[in-house]
């Protein structure tokens, strides 16, 4: 059994190792970011509360990389949140930066109700913009008609000439 000197030690060990990780993912440096964040989700006990946090750096960090697999680790960091919206963050910019659009935007969604002032969900929505709606209002988005307008209409220049894009 652990003593609770030992779990506080643990805890703080993984803070150090997340604070180093983090300090590498600010210089993009995500080779080593990837290292420390994967030191710091081991150290972690499993009732640490920072723990998806730790996880989802960790997948972020992966996927800036070029490593798919990283976005495994950012939803299931996200699938066990319930109070931190950075969780939310890292997998949104992972959804983002692999094209999937509709997971990024219910990411932060799911962020922005844990914590509407987040100023990096806040941007992520701003960037992403809101779709516009479909030109034929009683058919559903996905009919394929609405499709085929949609498309045309970016082509000619109408409506909006392009859809913006998220870096």
């Amino acid at each position: 059994m652990i003593d609770s000197r030992s779990a506080v030690r643990a805890e703080t060990d993984a803070c150090e190792e997340f604070r180093q990780g983090m300090e590498h993912f600010r210089r993009q440096d995500w080779r080593d970011a990837v290292g420390w964040f994967r030191q710091a989700e081991a150290r972690a006990d499993r009732r640490d509360m920072r723990r998806n946090r730790y996880t989802a750096y960790h997948g972020l960090a992966l996927v800036l990389m070029g490593d798919l697999s990283g976005l495994n680790l950012c939803r299931r960091a996200a699938s066990d949140e319930r109070q931190d919206a950075e969780v939310f963050a890292c997998q949104a910019r992972a959804e983002v930066q692999l094209n999937h659009r509709r997971r990024a935007w219910q990411a932060v969604s799911r962020g922005l109700e844990l914590e509407p002032g987040h100023a990096d969900l806040r941007r992520l929505r701003a960037l992403m913009g809101v779709r516009r709606p479909p030109l034929l209002p009683f058919l559903s988005r996905d009919h394929l008609l609405n499709r085929i307008l949609g498309r045309l209409s970016y082509r000619g220049g109408g409506r909006n000439a392009k859809p913006p894009r998220v870096p």
